[in-house]
């Protein structure tokens, strides 16, 4: 038999306990530094023609970020993605040229920043750089993209003769500094101006070179502004709502196709997945949305936009011309493919064969084994993400944007920004959350010798193993106010708080607990990834102290997580009071809050 018993506990009662992740001034850290730096102050880059590049030129310093690291963990699967950076790397034998090598250089320094990045974010304790945090951090990076395709809209020539500009071109040998995709980099512009419909149409660009990496972008993080609205509240929760809803303006004046399609597909996995695990409700406000926007699409101009794009075929015979020319060329070289894409000498005024799509990229630059890891590697991270946030309206969001990946790289290319987006979502999904032992064990593991382990977030075995626990009646149990309106679980916060200060009595001799269970307002049980487990025990030589202590580690679809100590061996409460260190075993353990009102919404 195995009893619940606190371990050298953070208490629950004081404020700093229950810290606040709304506010981004509190408990600044170097991930809010390196956040601030890049997406932060994303336009001032953009405006100096360096925003291009700094998607690679991260990976200098989360080099030496991730070094200082105590402890390096990476979850099942990181090996997928090793192999296919190993084999990109593999494919630069097939480089001929310098702008092919330049090329090369600019699309393996995103890779490894992503890499770096995600490897960083993974290792970060929950508790020292909340998810809620880098969500927040995110949402600034969405009201960017918001902001830049309303430039678009209302000064699509708004252009910059950029610093960078001038400065690299003296330094770039030849005519690369004439380079049509040099300049593009460095040559800050608002929107792409283009005729396809018959009459100049300004698609929004800023603040990066293309307008297809901007509704790429603008779909990979749109699910952080719909998490970032389940978690903010007051004046930051209007503010993001604000940004959101004119977000759509340029999206659907860019004519995205790919970005729309991208959106549609996730929302309504969304509301799908939603109502599977038992909230139809966020099925019928994803509903809600949807013909909110069919509304204002059918009753403004932008039906005309609508319906123009779907009309034409603007490039649709040069992705399909691209496309089959991928099919064509990879024959010739199947196992490396040819490192970058290139332009056809077949169709020198078609764009580079091997965009237009991450899935051409791949098979084009790396082969068809390239090809098959980087789709084993987007499948494995997307069936885990999506299994670690079941029951997860937050985490969902973060699987949502992983899995986005399958269907954007039939038409989007990955590049730049796009991996940025990816990995910092894969990292939210995929690492241990607040207060669990893994993120204990990271903590903790400050000053250790630094070492390289694979395998599940830490602490996830103890997680699959359920512990039976014994389970116990309060003998008072009151509510208390919220302590701070910037939660989403604010109330079952302070509800829990009030539960786990209150002493417990065991159960009457001779009482079985199956029979009084269903009136226990609440039950313990060992959890295994997400699921609530309810395991049951008859009482035994318990005694009535308080005894349930232990790290909230936040809310899921009405469940309260929180860290507990579980022992192999029966023991008293004065055992593990005098000896907290007796704990054989550890485990993440669960309660649900029963469905009153005075604890808020009901699970």
């Amino acid at each position: 038999m195995a009893v619940l018993a606190p371990e050298p506990f953070l208490s629950l009662r004081t404020r700093s306990a229950v810290r606040t992740v709304g506010s981004l001034r509190s408990g600044w850290t170097k991930a809010d530094t390196f956040l601030l730096l890049s997406i932060g102050i994303l336009p001032v880059w953009w405006v100096l023609g360096f925003a291009q590049f700094l998607w690679g030129a991260i990976a200098l310093p989360l080099f030496f970020m991730v070094l200082r690291l105590p402890e390096i963990r990476l979850p099942r699967g990181s090996g997928l993605w090793m192999l296919y950076i190993g084999w990109t790397i593999l494919s630069a034998s097939q480089l001929d040229e310098l702008n092919h090598v330049l090329a090369y250089v600019y699309r393996m320094t995103v890779l490894f920043g992503a890499a770096l990045l995600f490897v960083y974010l993974y290792n970060q304790p929950a508790e020292q750089v909340p998810r809620e945090r880098v969500i927040g951090w995110m949402c600034v990076f969405w009201a960017w993209i918001a902001l830049g395709g309303l430039l678009g809209v209302l000064a699509p020539n708004f252009t910059i003769n950029s610093v960078a500009h001038r400065l690299l071109v003296g330094f770039l040998p030849g005519d690369l500094g004439s380079n049509g995709w040099f300049v593009s980099l460095t040559t800050p512009r608002a929107a792409q101006v283009q005729d396809f419909l018959g009459f100049p149409l300004p698609r929004p660009a800023a603040p990066f070179s293309y307008t297809n990496e901007w509704g790429s972008c603008f779909a990979f993080t749109a699910p952080f502004a719909f998490a970032g609205l389940l978690i903010f509240r007051g004046w930051r929760r209007s503010l993001l709502l604000a940004v959101t809803l004119i977000a759509f303006v340029p999206a659907i004046v860019s004519l995205n196709r790919g970005l729309w399609v991208t959106v549609i597909v996730g929302g309504l996995y969304f509301a799908v997945r939603s109502a599977w695990e038992g909230r139809p409700q966020a099925a019928v406000t994803v509903g809600a949305i949807g013909a909110i926007l069919g509304l204002l699409i059918v009753v403004t101009p932008m039906r005309t936009l609508v319906e123009g794009r779907f009309e034409s075929d603007h490039s649709n015979v040069a992705r399909l011309t691209l496309y089959t020319t991928v099919a064509q060329e990879v024959q010739h070289s199947p196992l490396f493919g040819y490192g970058v894409p290139r332009v056809s000498e077949d169709y020198p005024n078609l764009p580079a064969i091997g965009t237009h799509g991450h899935f051409w990229t791949a098979l084009y630059s790396q082969g068809i084994p390239g090809l098959l890891l980087f789709l084993a590697a987007s499948l494995s991270s997307a069936w885990r993400s999506g299994a670690r946030c079941r029951n997860d309206r937050v985490g969902t969001w973060m699987h949502i944007v992983v899995s986005m990946v399958l269907v954007e790289m039939w038409f989007y290319e990955f590049l730049p920004a796009q991996w940025f987006i990816v990995v910092v979502a894969m990292a939210l999904a995929l690492r241990a959350p607040a207060g669990s032992l893994a993120s204990e064990t990271q903590t903790q593991g400050s000053g250790q010798g630094r070492s390289v382990r694979f395998g599940d977030a830490p602490g996830a075995s103890a997680q699959r193993s359920a512990v039976p626990l014994m389970a116990f009646e309060p003998q008072s149990l009151e509510p208390t106010d919220p302590v701070d309106t910037g939660l989403v679980d604010t109330d079952t916060r302070a509800a829990f708080d009030a539960y786990v200060s209150t002493p417990f009595a065991p159960r009457a001799e001779g009482t079985s607990p199956d029979a009084t269970a269903d009136q226990r307002p609440t039950r313990f049980g060992g959890a295994s990834d997400g699921e609530l487990a309810h395991h049951r025990a008859p009482h035994s030589a318990y005694t009535g102290e308080p005894a349930v202590h232990g790290s909230v580690t936040g809310e899921r679809h009405g469940v309260i997580w929180v860290t507990g100590t579980a022992h192999s061996e029966p023991h008293t409460a004065q055992d593990i009071a005098t000896d907290p260190s007796s704990a054989s075993t550890r485990t993440r353990i669960a309660t649900r809050l029963p469905p009153d009102d005075r604890w808020g919404e009901s699970p």
